[in-house]
């Protein structure tokens, strides 16, 4: 890890580099994939992606955010309804935090 008291200097793993992508209906939740890259931006095929699952609920203290960072099994279109997206995962960790609402 940096130590910003004895350096000026910032500096990235270039082992540990992972490209950010975003998926979201702007209505029940996000879904991040991070996919890892090589130093020069290339697909590393030595690392898995890592998932990051959060959505909001409201509860009767106010909206709950609900991370949840997963392991991707399948995800695909459902053959019902292809509006639709289906995934299935097997949850690594959960932590929710209460925020409050104001208005």
């Amino acid at each position: 890890m940096n130590n910003p008291e004895t350096s000026n200097e910032i500096m990235m793993d270039a082992s540990a580099l992972y490209r950010e992508e975003l998926f979201t209906d702007n209505a029940v939740g996000t879904l991040r994939r991070l996919a890892p890259v090589t130093a020069n931006g290339d697909p590393d095929p030595a690392r898995q992606a890592q998932y990051v699952g959060s959505t909001q609920v409201m509860t009767s203290r106010g909206l709950a955010t609900i991370t949840i960072a997963f392991k991707l099994i399948s995800f695909s279109n459902k053959p019902k309804d292809p509006n639709c997206l289906s995934f299935v995962f097997v949850p690594l960790n959960i932590s929710s935090r209460i925020t409050k609402v104001f208005g």
